[in-house]
């Protein structure tokens, strides 16, 4: 099965060969309060115990897969999956910290998008081959933590969000009186985020409506396209015209990311794991008395913390929340 079926444009997808240095196992050392230890995979591996017998046992591990065979044995500490990305992010920053050259090439990367692919199937701390898929899946929360200290590397405000995702609700959702000035809010918003934001690439799932909008939108504001389809056929049974304004944007995208084979339910929400996953802010085009569906699923599952600019068709008011948290 061939699962790098996608065009692939300033991705590192793999932390292997000239990339070693991103993965926890390279040969660099990485602290953990004030601690050293010879890799960043021993000091997290031994951040998931305060036993210190066992702390310094993982410190004198002979490699970095030998100090994590260890960590998987300690007892864990209570909160562990609650401090879990926040002890990552403060081990990786350390690694960077403490080489000056190590740091240079970091953000030698600039805006690239970092991906832990692996086969080992870490799907949290990065994406892995699935089953009935064409691309890799996962959290990819080791690419994401790398990209946080790559920003913070560079004194990047945290305004600074070189990519925006849009999900938003499909054509048949939203009131016909209400589409010209939507579509006129989004291009209003692909500017701004172009030139208060740096904001360099949007991101679409190119549904009807909200997705095509949006991607015609970051076109027309001189930003890329990246494109993220659930499987080949999406447009199938869509209207002639629909079809051709899909296939014009499908083709002028930099990057295209082909989730599965055929259809399925699953195929869709993967699509926006990917398609969110992959971005620094998400706009969501919302009617708050719609419950239900895709883009509320979305903004549950994938963008808790994040900043969502929504876009509240039903009062035409425009927010942001720098951290979201669904409503209850």
């Amino acid at each position: 099965m061939d699962f790098r079926s996608e065009m692939s444009v300033n991705v590192i997808d793999r932390f292997e060969g000239q990339h070693r240095y991103l993965s926890n196992f390279s040969d660099f050392p990485a602290a953990y309060r004030d601690r050293w230890y010879p890799t960043a995979e021993h000091a997290f591996a031994a951040a998931k115990t305060t036993d210190p017998q066992w702390i310094a046992r993982i410190a004198d591990a002979p490699s970095p897969g030998a100090a994590k065979q260890l960590g998987r044995r300690v007892p864990l500490r209570p909160d562990w999956e609650t401090i879990k990305t926040q002890v990552m992010r403060e081990v990786v920053a350390s690694k960077f910290a403490r080489t000056p050259a190590l740091a240079d090439r970091l953000r030698a990367t600039g805006d690239t998008l970092l991906v832990e692919g692996n086969t080992w199937g870490d799907k949290f701390w990065g994406r892995v081959p699935n089953w009935g898929t064409r691309t890799l899946m996962g959290c990819n929360m080791l690419g994401r933590t790398l990209m946080a200290v790559r920003s913070e590397l560079h004194g990047y405000p945290a305004t600074r969000w070189p990519r925006a995702a849009l999900t938003g609700h499909r054509e048949k959702l939203i009131a016909p009186e209400l589409r010209d000035w939507l579509n006129s809010e989004l291009r209003r918003l692909a500017v701004k985020l172009r030139d208060d934001h740096q904001t360099h690439t949007g991101s679409s799932g190119l549904a009807t409506g909200s997705d095509t909008w949006w991607a015609g939108a970051v076109l027309d504001a001189g930003l890329a396209l990246w494109a993220y389809q659930p499987f080949p056929q999406q447009a199938d049974r869509w209207t002639q015209t629909q079809r051709r304004e899909h296939a014009r944007l499908r083709d002028r995208a930099e990057r295209l990311v082909v989730v599965g084979d055929g259809y399925s339910n699953g195929n869709f929400d993967l699509r926006n794991e990917l398609l969110i996953g992959d971005a620094n802010v998400v706009v969501a085009v919302r009617d708050p008395a719609i419950t239900r569906g895709g883009t509320v699923s979305a903004l549950r599952r994938y963008c808790i913390g994040m900043p969502v600019i929504t876009i509240n068709v039903r009062t035409r008011r425009t927010t942001i929340s720098t951290a979201f948290r669904p409503h209850p």
